[in-house]
């Protein structure tokens, strides 16, 4: 389990340099930061272009720790997007995680337009209909909108949740991984 929220770090980490570096529509310049764990990537404009490259330069800064656990992606605009085995730091406090699941996966997205987005992925035992009363009894404050079931191969239910400025999206699939261990996403977004 440990290997695949590992894994699912560091392919986000590939998307989210390769959003930022296509966002522009000008190729990137990647380079290395000497060896400390830390890479930049820098816009360049195109060829046909007469803006030199010093005037329109953006940074985008990587960092990954020592044991690969935890990565943080930021760039000059003050965007940070933080990708660990855990739940992020500013996860809000009346969204539990169910007792019987453990994390193995998180990102956390702010821009400095105070807009937030962040995300887990869990793993544990309890079935479809323990977790749905978890949920839609254990976040007060909330307001479920919509709640589909979905029941093919694999049983699985999607409920979102709305307050002022804010929506939740719980997602669960039974016997989603190998291991038979059933999977929960939430995701979180403030504006």
């Amino acid at each position: 389990m440990k290997a695949t929220g590992i894994a699912a770090v560091l392919l986000m980490t590939f998307f989210l340099i390769f959003t930022i570096a296509c966002q522009s529509g000008q190729p990137s310049d990647t380079s290395d930061d000497g060896g400390n764990g830390a890479a930049a990537v820098r816009e360049t404009p195109d060829e046909a272009s007469e803006t030199p490259a010093d005037s329109d330069e953006e940074d985008v800064d990587v960092d990954v720790d020592g044991d690969g656990e935890r990565v943080v992606v930021s760039d000059e605009s003050g965007t940070v997007m933080t990708m660990t085995e855990e739940l992020p730091d500013n996860w809000p406090e009346d969204v539990p995680i169910m007792e019987g699941y453990t994390v193995i996966g998180s990102s956390a997205f702010e821009d400095p337009a105070n807009e937030l987005a962040m995300s887990i992925t869990a793993s544990g035992d309890a079935p479809t209909d323990e977790v749905v009363d978890f949920y839609e009894n254990n976040l007060p404050g909330w307001t479920l909108d919509n709640k589909m079931t979905q029941t093919a191969e694999q049983k699985s239910t999607v409920m979102l949740f709305s307050r002022d400025g804010e929506q939740l999206s719980i997602s669960f699939v039974e016997d989603s991984l190998d291991d038979e261990q059933n999977s929960l996403a939430i995701v979180y977004m403030k504006e």
